[in-house]
């Protein structure tokens, strides 16, 4: 017979304090805080009327409050810079902006950089789902699309994500 051990805490904190003492680490404080309630605020009423219509549909509740304030910012010309944890709504806030300026203006182009071949993909979806039901054209360009494509990609949709280092390979101004 042998003694039972007790399980473990398997909290996200207690992982990573395991994880680090593991590698060799010494952990002087650690400070778990506690978590807060979602706060939300309502589309921005300057958006565009379709894209408005679009976002309140989605989310009776409102956009969380970091979203709402971004998008109001960004339309006023601020400069913004959204730094949240991953899956916090970051890509609503600048795919909101990008449309509002596609359905304000028919010449507009968004050109999204990513840094990923990855998360194009990921991101793709959501831009799919943000334009779509806009009627915004959109593709994507990376090392998968053929150089000589490229300009036309550009000229023929309104949003194009793209993987930064598709432009280390090829030009991609419009003749």
């Amino acid at each position: 017979m042998h003694d039972e051990e007790s399980v473990p805490d398997l909290g996200p904190c207690s992982v990573l304090l395991h994880a680090s003492e593991s590698a060799g680490y010494q952990i002087l404080q650690s400070k778990e805080l506690p978590a807060r309630a979602a706060k939300y605020l309502p589309a921005p009423p300057d958006l565009d009327r379709r894209l408005h219509n679009l976002l309140t549909s989605r989310y009776p509740a409102g956009l969380y409050s970091h979203q709402a304030e971004a998008v109001q910012a960004g339309l006023t010309g601020r400069d913004v810079c959204l730094a949240t944890s991953t899956a916090s709504g970051k890509s609503l806030a600048f795919m909101s902006l990008a449309a509002d300026i596609v359905l304000r203006e028919d010449s507009a182009r968004v050109l999204a950089l990513y840094p990923a071949k990855a998360l194009i993909q990921d991101q793709r979806e959501k831009w799919g789902e943000m334009l779509t039901p806009l009627g915004i054209r959109f593709s994507f360009i990376d090392g998968t699309v053929p150089p000589e494509s490229r300009p036309g990609i550009l000229r023929r949709v309104c949003a194009v994500p793209c993987f930064e280092r598709s432009f280390e390979r090829a030009p991609f101004r419009p003749r």
